[in-house]
C-alpha cells in the first residue's frame, strides 16, 4: 500500500505539471492574439471595432424605426397568427373566399400598423442597432414581430394583386423587399437564417403571384 508521503508527492507533481501546462497555453494564446491583432491592425489600420459601425440615422430617416413601430402595433391572437402562418405558405389560388374575407378583416383591423410599415419605403437608411446579437432571449422577440410584419405586408400585396390593384400590391411588395434585405444584411447569421430567408420566401411568392396577374389594357 502506497504511503501518504508518496501520494502527496505525486499529487504535487501532477498539480505542478498542470500549472506549467496552463501557463504555457496562456502564453501561447497571448502570443497568437498579439499576432492576430498586429495582422488586423496592418490590414485595417485600427483595432477599434466600433469604428466599423455605420452611424445610426435619425429616427425619422431610419426605416427600421417604422418597421419596428409597425410590427409592435400589430394586434393578433395566437390562433389567428397560426392561421396566417398556414395561409402564407399556400398559393393564393388555394385561399377560399372565407380565407380572403378573414384576411381582409385582419388587415383592416391592423391598418394603423400597416401605415407605419409603409412609411419605411420613404426612409433613406436602415439601421436596427440593437438586434446585432445571437442571444435568443434578446433577439427573437423583436424578430418574430418583424417576421409577422413581413407576412402582413405580403398578404396585403397578394390580396391587392388578386383584386387587380397592382399599384397597391407594388407598394406593399416594396416594403416587404426592403424589410427582407435589411434583415439579411444583418451580420448575425441567426437573423439571416431564421427571419431574412423566411421573409424572402414570402416576398418571392407574393411577387410571383403579382407578376402572373394579367394587366387590363384600356
Amino acid at each position: 500500500m502506497l504511503k501518504w508521503r508518496t501520494l502527496r508527492r505525486g499529487l504535487v507533481i501532477v498539480l505542478a505539471g498542470g500549472l506549467v501546462l496552463y501557463l504555457a497555453l496562456l502564453v501561447y494564446g497571448r502570443v497568437r492574439l498579439r499576432r492576430a491583432e498586429a495582422a488586423f491592425l496592418k490590414t485595417f489600420g485600427t483595432l477599434d471595432l466600433a469604428s466599423f459601425e455605420g452611424p445610426v440615422p435619425p429616427r425619422m430617416q431610419n426605416a427600421a424605426t417604422w418597421y419596428r413601430a409597425g410590427a409592435g402595433a400589430i394586434v393578433v391572437d395566437n390562433t389567428t397568427q397560426t392561421q396566417v402562418n398556414a395561409l402564407i405558405a399556400r398559393p393564393l389560388t388555394d385561399w377560399s373566399q372565407s380565407d380572403r374575407e378573414k384576411l381582409r378583416t385582419l388587415l383592416e383591423d391592423n391598418r394603423c400598423a400597416l401605415e407605419l410599415l409603409h412609411r419605411a419605403n420613404a426612409a433613406p437608411k436602415v439601421s436596427y442597432g440593437g438586434i446585432h446579437s445571437n442571444d435568443l432571449d434578446t433577439t427573437l422577440p423583436d424578430l418574430r414581430a418583424l417576421q409577422l410584419a413581413g407576412e402582413f405586408l405580403a398578404i396585403e400585396a397578394r390580396l391587392a394583386a388578386d383584386r387587380g390593384d397592382l399599384g397597391s400590391s407594388a407598394i406593399a411588395l416594396r416594403a416587404v423587399s426592403r424589410l427582407t434585405t435589411s434583415l439579411e444584411n444583418e451580420r448575425s447569421f441567426l437573423i439571416t437564417l431564421l427571419v431574412g430567408l423566411r421573409c424572402e420566401r414570402t416576398l418571392l411568392s407574393a411577387l410571383a403571384e403579382s407578376l402572373a396577374k394579367p394587366v387590363a389594357v384600356s
